[in-house]
Order: structure tokens, then sequence, then C-alpha cells
């Protein structure tokens, strides 16, 4: 895994990908090293995502939104993962049908009445393909700095 950028706000990460469990757990890692989550998240992010499922199927990307509750939360983050190869996530209307993620949006929100709002704006962003497609590159880091710093306002 290689951390692109780091702010007060945001990860931007590389990670290899292929296992949904084995991204899950190392872009909780980096949310806890770098301040944002208890060390309980890791585990709670991973078994909130076996329950209540977070895959997205926005093509051609394949989406995942994993999060849990804010008593796991010491302040709001995100964790952008963009995954050289792609993690079967279960789609969030279903309980069996998967879908290939390249891009995983990891939330840290420690107000519970903020979460439905930034989920709201998360999707919205993930429904532009000109943003989804800046972050997939990953090329343009200013240009990436300033969608996420939007999502995040």
């Amino acid at each position: 895994m290689e951390i692109i950028k780091a702010t007060e706000d945001y990860l931007f990460l590389k990670l290899k990908g292929g296992d949904m469990t084995t991204v899950l757990r190392e872009m909780a890692q980096t949310l806890y090293k770098e301040g944002f989550v208890e060390e309980t998240y890791e585990q709670a992010v991973v078994d909130r995502e076996k329950v209540f499922p977070t895959g997205l199927p926005i093509l051609p990307y394949g989406v995942a939104i994993p999060h849990t509750d804010s008593i796991h939360v010491k302040k709001r983050g995100l964790a952008v993962g963009i995954l050289k190869e792609k993690a079967s996530f279960t789609l969030m209307s279903s309980d069996t049908e998967q879908i290939e993620a390249s891009i995983v949006f990891m939330l840290a929100i420690k107000d519970q009445t903020e979460q439905v709002d930034f989920l709201s704006a998360l999707i919205a962003l993930c429904q532009n393909d000109a943003y989804l497609k800046t972050i997939f590159e990953g090329s343009d880091v200013n240009q990436i700095d300033e969608i996420l710093h939007q999502l995040m306002q």
C-alpha cells in the first residue's frame, strides 16, 4: 500500500486489492495510524460489511463505501483506496450479488446525524464520471485534492 496524499481530512491510497477483507483491514489500519479512528474500527468495519454490504454498481469502476458505528471514530475523515486488482464486494441492495470494486471510500464519521448527508454527497460524487475517472487515474493530485476537499465540507 502507498499513501499518495494525507491531509487533516482524508487519505488517498493505492492498494494491491484482490481481497475485500485485506483491503478493509489495510485501509482501516491506515486510518488508525493517522489518528482518525480507534483500534476497534478495523474489526468493526469488517464485521459491518458482512452484515450491511456497501458495494455500488457504478461502472466501469465499481465502488464500495464501507463504514461503521461512530463509537469507533476519533475524528471525521475519509480514506480513498484505488485498487490495482479489483476486490469483490457484495452489493448494497443484495445479500449475494457481487460487484468488482476498483475504488473504495472508507468513511470515518463521528457525528451520526452527519452520516446520511455525507453518504448522499459521496454517492452524488460517484455519479459524476469525470470525478471518478480523475480519482481512479490518480494522476492529478491537485484536482483530486479539490474534489475530496469539496466533499469534506
